[in-house]
C-alpha cells in the first residue's frame, strides 16, 4: 500500500489535479475523461456553458479544458467566468476552427494552451502537467 502511494506521488499530478472538461460532443467528453483519469487526474465533465458555469461555482478545479463552441456560450467567456471564481485556475481551449484571430484572443487570455482538433492526447497531457507555469508564461500549441 505504501509503495502504491509513493508511486502515485512520484507521478506528480496523480490525485492532485482536478480537471473540468467541457464539450458538447459526448464522445469527446468520454474519451478525454477516460484518458485523463487513467493518467491519475480527477475529472468531471459538462456538456454546455451553463452546466460548466454551475460546476465552476460549486467546486474548485485546477484546470479547465473547454471547447470554443458550446451550447449557451463560448469557451472564451467560460474561461473569463472561471477566473472570476478562481483566478489561479489554468485553462486550455480546444477548437475545430483555428485561425489567427482566435489565437490572438487565446494569447490575450494567457491560456495554458490552445489546441486545434483533432487533439493529440499527449499534447493535452503535457499542457495539463505544465499547469504550474506562472500566469503570463502560458504555452500555446497548435
Amino acid at each position: 500500500m505504501a509503495r502504491d502511494l509513493l508511486a502515485l506521488l512520484d507521478r506528480g499530478e496523480a490525485g492532485l489535479t482536478h480537471i473540468l472538461v467541457v464539450d458538447d460532443n459526448r464522445s469527446v467528453r468520454a474519451a478525454l475523461r477516460v484518458f485523463l483519469e487513467e493518467e491519475g487526474f480527477e475529472v468531471q465533465v459538462a456538456c454546455d456553458f451553463e452546466a460548466a458555469a454551475r460546476m465552476l461555482r460549486e467546486a474548485a478545479y485546477d484546470v479547465l479544458i473547454t471547447d470554443l463552441d458550446l451550447p449557451g456560450g463560448n469557451g472564451f467567456d467560460l474561461v473569463r467566468r472561471a477566473r472570476a471564481f478562481r483566478p489561479e485556475m489554468r485553462s486550455i481551449l480546444v477548437t475545430g476552427y483555428g485561425c489567427s484571430a482566435l489565437r490572438r484572443q487565446a494569447a490575450e487570455l494567457d491560456l495554458l494552451g490552445y489546441l486545434e482538433k483533432p487533439v493529440d492526447p499527449f499534447t493535452l497531457l503535457s499542457l495539463v502537467r505544465a499547469r504550474e507555469t506562472p500566469l503570463g508564461e502560458g504555452r500555446h500549441a497548435q
